[in-house]
C-alpha cells in the first residue's frame, strides 16, 4: 500500500501559520458546511483546530473545505495526507506538537475526539483506528519517560505573571473562568502560595472551583469589577469578555491608564479580553499564541528529560505509524475473514444439529455444554488464520483462504 493510499487526511489551521481568530473561523466553517457525523471528528484546542477524513469521501470534502476557506480569505490551510498525517495524529496525542512538551490536556481532548466520533452512527474504522493507536501512544510515552517539568498552558501563562520580588505568597489571583483551563490556572496558582479568586459565567462553577483550591468565587460581572483589585489577571472563556471593556473605560475615562489594570495573561482561544483593552496594555499582556512561541530556558538536567521523553515518544510514534500501515493494507481481507468465520459457522451448527439428533438423551444443560464444546472448537482453529487475515498487508492470506476454504 502506497502512503497516499492510506485512508487519513488532515486539514488543519494552527499557530505558526494562523491566529487565534482565523483558527476560530475555519473551525465555524466546518460547523457550517459539514454534516453532523462530518463534523463530529473536528478537533479544537487553544491553539489549533484540525478535522480528520477519511476515505474518497473524505478527501472530497477536505477539498471543498480548503476552497470554502480561501474564499472566505483564510488561506494557508495545513493539508496532510496518508502517513504524514497518521505521524501528525500520533505526535500530536504524545504532546509533541505542543507549546509544553508532553503536556497532558492534549491526550484528553483527542479521547474528546474518539468519543464523538464513536458515538456517531456507523463511525469510520479508519478514523478510529487511528485516534485509538494515538490514545495508546500519548498514554505510552507519558507513562514510559519522565516528562519536563512543565506540563500545561496553565503553567506557562503563570510563569508569564510570577511575580519578581517577595514570591507568590499573598499575590492575588483571579481567575476568570472555570472550565478545564480555568480550574489547572486555579488549581496552579493556589499550589505556589498565591490567594485565588475564581470567576465564571457559572457561578456554581466558580464555586465549585473555589472550593477545591481554597479560594474566593464570584460572578462573570463580579471579574471586571474585581480585575483593577488583582495583582495578575489569568483568562481562560470561550466567548467574549465585553463587561472588561466597559469597566476599562469606567476606571480611567477615554484615556485609561495602563497602571489601572494589572498584567493579564489570556489563554483563551479566540481571545476572550476585548482588542481595545488588549491594545491599552501593550506588553502587559500575553495572548495564547504569544505563550505558545515562548520556549523556557532550561538547566541542562531538565533538557536532558526533555530530549530523552521526545526521543522515546518519536519511537512510540514511529512504531505505531507502521502498525497503522499494516492495519491499513489488511483492510480488503477483512471481507474474506467475515466470509471464513460465516463458513465455519454455518458448518459447526449443521454438524452440531446432526449430533444433537444422533443423541436424543441429553438434557438441556447437556445440549448447552456439546454447542458450548463446538463453538470454542472452531474459535481456537480459526484463532491463527484470523490473525493472519487481519495483519494481511499484501492480500496474500487473504487469496491462499479463499482458495483452501472455497470462499
Amino acid at each position: 500500500m502506497t502512503t497516499r493510499a492510506l485512508p487519513l487526511q488532515v486539514l488543519a489551521a494552527l499557530p505558526d501559520g494562523h491566529d487565534a481568530p482565523e483558527r476560530a473561523a475555519f473551525a465555524q466553517l466546518v460547523r457550517d458546511r459539514l454534516d453532523d457525523r462530518a463534523r463530529a471528528s473536528l478537533l479544537v484546542t487553544c491553539h489549533r483546530v484540525e478535522w480528520y477524513a477519511t476515505g474518497a469521501d473524505g478527501a472530497g470534502r477536505a477539498v471543498d473545505l480548503e476552497s470554502a476557506a480561501v474564499a472566505a480569505g483564510l488561506r494557508g490551510l495545513r493539508r496532510l495526507e496518508g502517513r504524514e498525517a497518521v505521524t501528525h495524529l500520533l505526535r500530536l496525542a504524545a504532546g509533541l506538537e505542543s507549546a509544553v512538551i508532553g503536556e497532558d490536556e492534549v491526550l484528553h481532548q483527542v479521547r474528546g475526539l474518539l468519543d464523538a466520533v464513536r458515538a456517531m452512527p456507523s463511525p469510520d474504522p479508519g478514523l478510529v483506528r487511528a485516534l485509538e493507536l494515538a490514545i495508546g501512544v500519548g498514554r505510552r510515552a507519558r507513562a514510559d519517560r519522565p516528562r519536563p517539568q512543565e506540563r500545561s498552558m496553565a503553567d506557562r501563562a503563570l510563569d508569564w505573571v510570577a511575580p519578581r520580588g517577595d514570591g507568590w505568597a499573598g499575590m492575588r489571583i483571579l481567575v476568570v473562568g472555570a472550565g478545564v483551563m480555568g480550574r489547572a490556572i486555579a488549581a496552579g496558582a493556589a499550589r505556589r502560595g498565591a490567594t485565588v479568586t475564581v470567576t465564571s459565567r457559572d457561578p456554581g462553577r466558580a464555586h465549585a472551583v473555589a472550593q477545591a483550591v481554597g479560594g474566593a468565587w464570584g460572578s462573570l460581572d463580579d471579574a471586571a469589577a474585581r480585575a483593577s483589585e488583582a495583582d495578575a489577571v489569568l483568562v481562560a472563556l470561550s466567548g467574549s469578555w465585553d463587561a472588561l471593556a466597559a469597566r476599562w473605560e469606567q476606571t480611567a475615562g477615554r484615556a485609561p491608564s495602563v497602571g489601572a489594570f494589572p498584567p493579564i495573561a489570556d489563554v483563551s482561544s479566540p481571545p476572550a479580553v476585548p482588542e481595545p483593552v488588549r491594545r491599552a496594555l501593550g506588553d502587559r499582556f500575553v495572548g495564547v499564541d504569544q505563550l505558545f512561541g515562548r520556549r523556557r530556558t532550561a538547566v541542562d538536567e531538565a533538557e536532558e528529560v526533555r530530549r530523552s521523553y521526545v526521543e522515546h515518544a518519536e519511537r512510540l510514534v514511529q512504531e505505531a505509524c507502521d502498525q497503522y500501515v499494516r492495519w491499513a493494507a489488511a483492510r480488503p481481507s477483512v471481507a474474506t475473514l467475515a466470509a471464513l468465520r460465516a463458513t465455519a459457522e454455518r458448518q459447526r451448527a449443521r454438524e452440531l444439529e446432526r449430533l444433537l439428533r444422533r443423541l436424543p438423551g441429553l438434557d438441556d444443560r447437556e445440549r448447552a455444554l456439546v454447542a458450548g464444546f463446538s463453538e470454542q472448537l472452531v474459535a481456537r482453529i480459526l484463532h491463527q488464520p484470523s490473525a493472519r487475515l487481519h495483519d494481511d498487508a499484501d492480500g496474500t492470506a487473504a487469496a491462499a483462504a479463499r482458495l483452501l476454504f472455497d470462499l
